[in-house]
């Protein structure tokens, strides 16, 4: 998995060892703050309130996903129109 990333990006083999470093640091941190709930309040309830904040998160994602998207298309709808209604002799010269 790590090969096409690092082909498509020019990353090194290094910068390609921190991407999967981070969830790892991210994981193990968690499980000590999961244990801890798991010990407070139980198994039982402490699974639900583990999918909620995966849903949460999931959601999050999806949210600014979505946001960037549509950032890029607002920009994508302003830029074009004027490029395509630029007229011949200006755009030969922008050109060379």
């Amino acid at each position: 998995m790590l090969n096409p990333i690092g082909v498509e990006t020019g990353l090194g083999s290094s910068d390609l060892s921190l991407l999967t470093l981070g969830p790892l640091v991210l994981i193990g941190l968690g499980a000590f703050l999961a244990q801890r709930i798991q010990t407070r309040i139980g198994a039982r309830r402490a699974t639900p309130i583990a999918l909620c904040c995966i849903m949460a998160g999931s959601a999050a994602r999806l949210i600014s996903t979505a946001a960037v998207w549509s950032l890029q298309l607002c920009l994508l709808a302003l830029a074009v129109p004027p490029v395509v209604k630029m007229p011949r002799a200006l755009a030969a010269k922008l050109r060379g």
